[in-house]
């Protein structure tokens, strides 16, 4: 059984799949994506505040943002088709999504892998949304990286920015964002 696993999740040399193989099916894919973000996400949205829906935004979020995570390709296609925009969308989200710590917690790191080393996207967010939010956020988000306090990770936790955004670009991110919010 774990020999089946690894072939599944593993090269044939064991090691974990390539990067690039994990980006051609963005690729190979990128019209059925479009297709059914733009169906599920304004969905999602206008329904907001049951569980089924709001777990279902939780999962389109995750799955936008490793999507887009360092691959311009993907990133790109957040600006595709009418508007709004589905970058767009994502930067409009219902209010508590920029107010409530959990949801902040899902949004915010999306918004950053569909942004980051993005001037397409990064101008388009700032023009929809305070770009201090999201520099507030990350500046929190390296002091607590700092703290030796923080404790053993969790599955929850598995939802927090250290799992979804190099931590290597945190900074970076900051003063991109910095400079053109001011």
């Amino acid at each position: 059984i774990q020999q089946d696993t690894c072939d599944h999740a593993c090269s044939r040399d064991g090691h974990v799949r390539s990067r690039e193989r994990d980006m051609e099916f963005g690729s190979t894919y990128q019209m059925e994506i479009i297709h059914i973000l733009r169906i599920l996400l304004p969905y999602a949205t206008s329904n907001v505040g049951t569980p089924p829906v709001d777990n279902l935004l939780e999962q389109l979020l995750l799955f936008v943002g490793y999507l887009t995570l360092q691959n311009k390709a993907n990133q790109d296609l957040l600006r595709w088709g009418k508007v709004p925009t589905l970058m767009q969308q994502l930067c409009n989200l219902p209010f508590t999504y920029f107010s409530n710590q959990e949801k902040r917690e899902m949004l915010f790191p999306t918004l950053l892998c569909a942004a980051h080393g993005n001037q397409a996207n990064k101008e388009l967010m700032l023009r929809e949304m305070n770009g201090a939010l999201l520099v507030k956020y990350l500046k929190k988000k390296l002091e607590q990286e700092q703290d030796p306090r923080q404790g053993v990770s969790t599955l929850k936790d598995l939802k927090d920015l250290r799992y979804r955004f190099p931590s290597k670009l945190i900074l970076e991110a900051v003063e991109s964002l910095s400079v053109s919010s001011v």
